[in-house]
Parts: C-alpha cells; sequence; structure tokens
C-alpha cells in the first residue's frame, strides 16, 4: 500500500524457490492476508519436490499463477509473461447499451489466461458491483451483471487483483432495445413543425391574392 504507487498498477509478488517452506500453515496464513488485500503472489519453483506448497502460496489458479523450472531456466521470459499478464487493456464493449441483465463483451489485448479478471459495474444509482470475468478469446471477456442491474448508464472496469480497476468503459442499460437508439433527431421535428406551417401560410397568400382579385372588380372601381 505504498502511497508512491499510483492506485492502477497492481501490487504483485513474485516468490522464487526451490524447497520446502519451514513452516507451511504460517507461509500461508501471510498469503491469504495479502491475497485479501488485492497483491498477486506469482511463484516460481525450480525442481519437484514441494511444488505443491508454493500452488497452496500463490494466487488462484496456480496454472496460471505458477511456474515449474528446471535450475537452467530463463527468468526474462517468465518475467515478461507476468508483466504482460499483469498489464491487461480494455478498449470498448460490445454493445455498449443493452437490457438489463445482459452480459457484456470487453475487447481489449493482453487478456489471454486472465481467467483470474474481475468486472466492476457501477450503476446509475451508484451501486457498485464486483464480478468474475469469463474468458472467450485471447482478445476479449465477458462481464456477466449480477442481480443489482438497474437501469440508466453505468461504468464497466476491469481488474487483475480485485482491488485495482482500470478501464473506465461507459455503458448503458436498458429495459426496452428500442430505447438505445435515443431521442429522435431535432431534424424530425422541425420537419413535423414546418409541415404545419407551410398548410397556414398558403392559405394565407390564397386569401391575399383573393382579397386583391375583389378589390380589383368592384364596380366603380376604375377597372379597365
Amino acid at each position: 500500500n505504498s502511497p508512491s504507487l499510483p492506485p492502477d498498477i497492481p501490487r504483485t509478488i513474485v516468490l522464487l524457490s526451490d524447497g520446502q517452506a519451514n513452516d507451511q500453515a504460517a507461509a500461508e496464513q501471510v498469503a491469504t492476508r495479502l491475497k485479501q488485500n488485492g497483491i498477486i503472489i506469482w511463484g516460481i519453483y525450480i525442481g519437484n519436490d514441494g511444488i505443491d506448497q508454493m500452488r497452496n502460496i500463490a494466487s488462484q489458479p496456480s496454472s496460471t499463477f505458477v511456474f515449474q523450472v528446471q535450475t537452467d531456466f530463463n527468468f526474462g521470459t517468465i518475467a515478461q509473461t507476468i508483466a504482460e499478464k499483469s498489464c491487461v487493456n480494455a478498449t470498448n464493449l460490445t454493445p455498449t447499451c443493452t437490457l438489463i441483465g445482459s452480459p457484456v463483451r470487453v475487447n481489449g489485448s493482453n487478456l489471454a489466461g486472465t481467467e483470474f479478471l474481475s468486472c466492476r459495474f457501477t450503476y446509475a444509482n451508484g451501486v457498485v458491483e464486483i464480478v468474475p470475468a469469463n474468458q472467450v478469446t485471447e482478445n476479449s471477456i465477458v462481464c456477466q451483471p449480477g442481480n443489482q442491474t438497474v437501469h440508466g448508464d453505468a461504468k464497466l472496469d476491469i481488474s487483475i487483483d480485485g482491488r485495482t480497476f482500470s478501464g473506465n468503459l461507459n455503458m448503458r442499460f436498458v429495459k426496452d432495445l428500442s430505447d438505445c437508439k435515443g431521442p429522435k433527431p431535432d431534424v424530425y421535428a422541425a420537419f413535423i413543425f414546418m409541415g404545419a406551417v407551410l398548410p397556414a401560410l398558403m392559405v394565407l397568400s390564397l386569401l391575399s391574392i383573393f382579397d386583391y382579385r375583389i378589390i380589383r372588380t368592384k364596380p366603380g372601381g376604375g377597372g379597365a
């Protein structure tokens, strides 16, 4: 929780080991507290004995967060993998307007293998709901709103650690998909308005002509 770190930077621990913990229960208790505070624990285990202990300490699923290697492993390759998985990028939503309770697809990059991502919905009434993301492809995940969804504008963010969120993607939940179309453009209103005025102007013009002709045809009016 260092104040020097920006709030949108995930907190990460990379644990490297080639043996077993002296006190496994204590190690798991500390790891649990760290994970509850939104800290991601990656494990790199050298060898075979003790790998199960590392899997219990690291974040879940262990298939994502634990690397089992031999003594000649390339740390740079693993570090690159960790960096890529820790820096997910959400760019847009599909759709941006949908029925209340419908799933929303988040498109972006670095989403491969990120079955541990979370989606945070901030609804129009201020209620915040955090749900796990579902994997779809390497460049998209699906966020399924819970039972607190309400009608109106909403904001969707994603998180890798359950604590720091990013994305700030805007969307809207509606009761009827026709509401997604929005109000009719002003040009239609102007057209309807002009449709009522034009006949009136035509009538006034005809009346003016009619009155003029009456004046010209009165007896003794000096007509030719």
